[in-house]
């Protein structure tokens, strides 16, 4: 698939106009320039129905936090983002363009983004980092989980699912916000979510089991700690390699400190 872009000044020409045609699916599908796009919106809604589905469930059976249901729609959904764009050939040079980013959120699934955060235009388009399908899209990628299935190293998405549903929003504005200033280092990235999640009663019993600081602080500090650090060493070729460099990021605070 061929993707569009749109660039600042006409998102905002298109926000105004959906504003006037209340995001109307009406509207929505008849300025859409092909079927191929038409499918990619048919997917993307109904995936989005269907977890909000499967979140409303699992929230009235117990198995979810009434709290965190927010922060569970960008999980679930980001994750059926990530699939459903591969599918359609979504590449990472075409993650890395904020101009196909405010496309696919105004011309798309711009109701989608508007029941998710209303009537803000810097979920939209105007804020590049703030985009709210961009976030998504990068907290799973940079979160992903792999397994190996016929000696091939596959996307792992269940388990991807589970790690990062420990979390909440912090972890996502941390994560795609400080990884640094380079640019996403996507291997080391997935390592420091991974020990996130295997050391994260270690963290709470460090921060006496007050989540509220644990979520807030720990990740936050964890990050900048990271981006300093990139400009002295070289993950790769670290002690134990980006596993021993990201357990010595963590032991900084949990076992030195």
């Amino acid at each position: 698939m061929e993707w569009l872009e749109l660039n600042q000044v006409d998102a905002r020409e298109r926000y105004e106009s959906l504003l006037e045609n209340d995001f109307r699916d009406s509207y929505i599908l008849s300025t859409l320039t092909s079927q191929s796009e038409k499918k990619l919106r048919y997917q993307l809604t109904d995936a989005y129905e269907e977890i909000i589905s499967q979140i409303n469930d699992g929230i009235n059976n117990g198995k979810l936090n009434y709290s965190k249901k927010k922060y569970y729609t960008d999980c679930y959904f980001g994750i059926e983002l990530f699939k459903i764009l591969r599918s359609f050939k979504f590449q990472l040079h075409d993650a890395s363009n904020i101009n196909i980013w405010r496309y696919i959120s105004l011309y798309i699934i711009p109701d989608l983004v508007l029941e998710r955060h209303g009537q803000k235009e810097k979920y939209f388009y105007s804020i590049p980092n703030r985009i709210w399908l961009r976030t998504i899209w990068w907290y799973c990628m940079l979160s992903m989980q792999t397994q190996i299935v016929d000696n091939k190293k596959v996307y792992a998405y269940d388990k991807t699912l589970k790690v990062i549903q420990e979390f909440n929003t912090d972890y996502i504005l941390n994560i795609v916000d400080r990884s640094g200033s380079d640019g996403f280092r996507i291997q080391l990235v997935r390592e420091i979510i991974t020990q996130f999640y295997e050391r994260r009663e270690e963290i709470k019993k460090y921060f006496n089991n007050d989540a509220s600081i644990s979520d807030k602080e720990f990740p936050r500090k964890i990050m900048l700690l990271n981006v300093a650090r990139l400009e002295v060493y070289e993950p790769m070729t670290y002690d134990g390699g980006i596993k021993g460099y990201v357990k010595d990021l963590f032991d900084f605070y949990l076992v030195n400190s």
